[in-house]
Parts: C-alpha cells; structure tokens; sequence
C-alpha cells in the first residue's frame, strides 16, 4: 500500500521501506487572542520495517536529514507515525 501510493523512502541505520509523507499546520501553543501555528511533518510506515526506530533516532526521508520527535502506532500497530523536523 505504502509503495503504492507514490510514497518516499525512508532510511534509519540498515533499515529503510516506503512511507507517505505529510506536513501540515498545528496549533502548538494557544492563548487568548493569539496562538503558535507549527508546521509537523510526519511519514506514515510499515512497523516492521523500522523495528528500532525510536524518539530521537535521526532518518532519512527522500535524502533529507530528520529527527523523530514522536513515533506513534496506528490501529493495531501494522503501521507507524513518525513525527519528524528537519536537521
């Protein structure tokens, strides 16, 4: 599924499998008349692909240096999110 849909290629150490990749606007901190907006960039993969992979780890995506930020399962933990951000 994850190849299927023009995904990218991650890496972490000696593994790597597709992902789908997203960034999107957040709202990080909210006040009364003001809020911080972020922009998370998150790689949806298969979980077995990356059985090491944890928080903090540095990837690969598309040839672009990351950090996890958050690994996160999805359902029954066949896949998962990584948050990521840029080195």
């Amino acid at each position: 599924m994850l190849s299927d849909v023009g995904g990218v290629t991650v890496v972490h150490g000696t593994e790597s499998g597709p992902g789908v990749l997203d960034s999107f606007d957040e709202e990080l901190l909210r006040g009364d008349d003001v809020a911080l907006v972020g922009k998370v960039i998150a790689v949806l993969v298969k979980s077995s692909n990356f059985p090491t992979i944890a928080k903090g780890s540095a990837v690969t995506i598309s040839g672009a240096a990351h950090v996890v930020r958050d690994r996160m399962a999805v359902d029954d933990g066949a896949l998962t999110r990584l948050l990521c951000k840029k080195v």
